[in-house]
């Protein structure tokens, strides 16, 4: 009854085949409800012989005991809703936590290129507002979808029995009302779309700007940057008052038609009174129930644009829980790191845009002991081949091969559990500096920690700090030079000792001696594993056993003093 839209209906199904483990619960507070309604109308045939046999009749013990049975039932009806709405209340936190927990891990498992095509914000308000949708709309369709229709049906059986054509009076209204609703919850429908994806651009601006604090205040750009907020508030009310303005329409409809009905009925009920068809206790009873009546209509309307609206946000909620994850990402045990005497290359065509390749046939290999030197000009092609290499994309053509092993054959967690990485920017947690090189890693022990701090040149500057290893360094380690930031990510990555350790820009903000000295310890420490050092500066490339210059995604073989000729020459 309450779902014409055959999309919206497949959606329901899907949502309660998904959730059926949690039917009983829900029956069970429909079944609740549903008690209530017997002790509601069981009230109202009381009032009725109250007025009739005991107020007219001036049957005062007879009045004394019904006022003590109805204030019995309400008591009853009291507890029953403090019990439903508590267990209710329970019963969807626990379901959230379940189904926003499964959105953030769907998420984390998807591949790359599908969350870099989503906004943070917009990832951040399908987790936390949007996934509240699931248990809201099971509560919706074993709550009040069974309890209200249910009552209106009831209450039209009452009404009929106390007096058919009074019923008959009532008809009219009531059909003209379910025509207002009906139109009410298809307008919600579509508005609630365009309010979600608003409420997502919100999240996502507020997030890009409060992360970019010091450029809005390097560039002084305050009062545009509060305008573009105001901008997205603005567009967010105007949505929010037309759907306002829908319900403010439909809601004095459904009021006067209520009364008109309410009103006939007094006039037809009082001149059968005079004519002595009806009894005053049926028609004040009869009023009663007719009030009852069109709250539960209201109500069924008011569920119904409610329903339809969570729906069509529930339709953004599962187009992410359609996509599918990452290939070979069902391994979430304890990583086997591989030992990996080799890794190659072989004929690796890419690009972001099929149409626009930025790997052009690239060819080589890389053997264990060996420090491997990559440079190249901005957009040659460099860091594209680090994200080939973790799969965070695979190739339109080649293949990539570790010990003669096509990296699509191994397990995600174990390949990139293999890898270390340190970025020109690394995400830092707003946690101890212990906890950002453990990171990952349950089974390093404390010297091993130590150790590779040392090995990374950041033990010193972590003793200078307030709380040594135990300093919290702030949201993305702001409280931490771009140099210190990028020592603890180096140490990261060396305590976890992986098979391929890569730096991606990774020494940029550090000083040349820094930087040398650091390059020098890996070299001394990995000869019987693989190190990738990825940068623009020759000194990091003078540390390098073999060097490849990308130009234009195609690889140039060259050597140290071939790349210091080249300066020279620019």
């Amino acid at each position: 009854m309450l779902i014409v839209n055959n999309q919206t209906y497949r959606l329901l199904v899907r949502i309660l085949k998904e959730g059926r483990a949690h039917i009983p619960s829900f029956a069970f507070l429909g079944g609740l409800g549903l008690v209530m309604v017997p002790v509601e109308l069981y009230a109202l045939l009381l009032t009725r012989k109250m007025i009739d046999q005991g107020f007219l009749l001036q049957n005062w013990n007879l009045s004394r005991n019904i006022v003590f049975v109805i204030v019995l039932l309400f008591v009853i009806r009291s507890i029953i809703s403090y019990v439903s709405q508590l267990f209710s209340a329970r019963l969807q936190l626990r379901i959230n936590q379940k189904f926003q927990d499964r959105i953030f891990f769907h998420l984390l498992r998807l591949p790359m290129h599908n969350l870099t095509r989503q906004p943070t914000g917009r990832v951040m308000s399908r987790i936390i507002d949007d996934g509240t949708l699931f248990s809201t709309i099971f509560g919706q369709a074993f709550g009040k979808a069974i309890q209200e229709p249910v009552k209106v049906i009831d209450l039209v059986g009452l009404l009929i029995y106390f007096n058919f054509r009074l019923w008959a009076v009532l008809l009219i209204s009531t059909i003209l009302s379910f025509m207002v609703i009906h139109w009410l919850g298809k307008k919600l429908h579509v508005i609630s779309r365009h309010i979600q994806n608003k409420d997502a651009a919100i999240y996502s601006y507020l997030e890009q700007m409060l992360t970019s604090m010091e450029l809005i205040k390097s560039r002084a750009t305050e009062y545009q940057t509060a305008f573009g907020y105001r901008q997205h508030l603005d567009e967010f009310i105007q949505l929010s008052l037309r759907i306002h303005k829908i319900t403010l329409i439909a809601r004095p409809i459904l009021q006067v038609l209520k009364y008109l009905a309410i009103g006939a009925v007094l006039l037809y009920g009082s001149w059968m009174i005079s004519d002595s068809v009806l009894t005053v206790g049926t028609l004040t009873t009869f009023l009663g129930a007719t009030y009852l009546f069109f709250n539960a209509v209201s109500a069924t309307g008011n569920l119904y644009g409610s329903l339809r609206a969570n729906l069509a946000r529930m339709e953004a909620v599962y187009s992410i829980l359609d996509t599918p994850t990452e290939g070979n990402a069902v391994n979430y045990e304890t990583p086997k790191p591989l030992a990996v005497e080799k890794l190659a290359f072989d004929s690796v065509m890419f690009g972001y845009d099929p149409a626009v390749p930025v790997l052009k046939g690239v060819s080589f290999s890389i053997n264990a002991g060996t420090v491997f030197g990559i440079t190249g000009q901005s957009g040659s092609g460099k860091t594209t081949l680090l994200r080939l290499l973790v799969r965070f994309y695979d190739p339109d053509s080649g293949d990539v091969r570790l010990n003669d092993q096509s990296i699509q054959n191994i397990g995600l967690t174990d390949l990139r559990s293999s890898i270390g990485i340190v970025f020109q920017e690394n995400f830092i947690l707003d946690d101890t500096i212990w906890n950002n090189i453990v990171y990952g890693k349950t089974d390093i022990s404390d010297s091993q920690v130590r150790f590779a701090s040392e090995m990374a040149g950041a033990h010193n500057f972590i003793l200078s700090l307030p709380d040594h290893y135990h300093t919290v360094v702030g949201e993305r380690g702001k409280r931490l030079s771009g140099g210190q930031r990028q020592r603890l990510a180096i140490a990261r990555a060396m305590a976890a000792d992986p098979a391929i350790l890569i730096l991606d820009e990774g020494t940029s903000f550090l000083e040349i001696t820094q930087e040398s000295a650091i390059l020098q310890n890996l070299k001394g420490l990995r000869r019987e594993k693989i190190t990738i050092v990825v940068s623009h500066r020759l000194s990091a490339m003078k540390k390098a056993d073999r060097i490849i210059t990308l130009d234009n995604g195609r690889i140039l073989e060259t050597d140290f003093q071939a790349l210091v000729n080249a300066v020279k020459v620019a």
